[in-house]
């Protein structure tokens, strides 16, 4: 077994409380952030914590630069994911609006009057089926112009 210095000995130890303060650290930052998710003073925090207030607001500083170093990314993703369901949605309502303009057919019911009944219990006489036509629903066309102008201003197209 090769013999291990003082000095060697030394480093291995620092190393090990660097480990151990390193890992503290990131307990209280997940914790600063969640206490300040929830609405917690800076004061509120570090008194839950059991720390300065001036250790909370470095915390604070390192939070808002990790996020900024991720932000892009997340941004990206979500506008990605924001990009497709738009897409999917303006699919949907343009097949609704083919589906609204599929003509129809319709049952008529001719019946022989009789006096002193109510239609409705007059004799049927003939039935027939008529095919009748649709322009389509104006509404679903809104709905899509909601959805496109929505997508044109997420990926900035919307010229004013």
């Amino acid at each position: 077994m090769p013999r291990v210095s003082g000095l060697e000995e030394a480093k291995d130890a620092k190393r090990g409380r660097l480990k151990h303060v390193r890992s503290q650290r990131k307990a209280r930052l997940a914790e600063t952030a969640r206490l300040l998710r929830a609405g917690r003073t800076h004061k509120q925090v570090a008194k839950e914590l059991g720390v300065h207030e001036r250790t909370v607001a470095r915390d604070v500083t390192i939070l808002a630069s990790l996020w900024r170093r991720t932000m892009p990314e997340d941004f990206n993703e979500a506008r990605k994911l924001m990009e497709a369901r738009l897409l999917e949605l303006d699919a949907l309502a343009a097949a609704e609006y083919e589906r609204s303009k599929q003509p129809i057919d319709k049952e008529v019911v001719e019946r022989d009057a009789v006096p002193g009944k109510p239609p409705k219990d007059w004799p049927v006489t003939k039935v027939k089926t008529v095919r009748t036509g649709r322009t389509g629903d104006p509404s679903i066309l809104g709905t899509r112009l909601g959805i496109l102008r929505d997508l044109r201003k997420m990926l900035g197209l919307d010229v004013k």
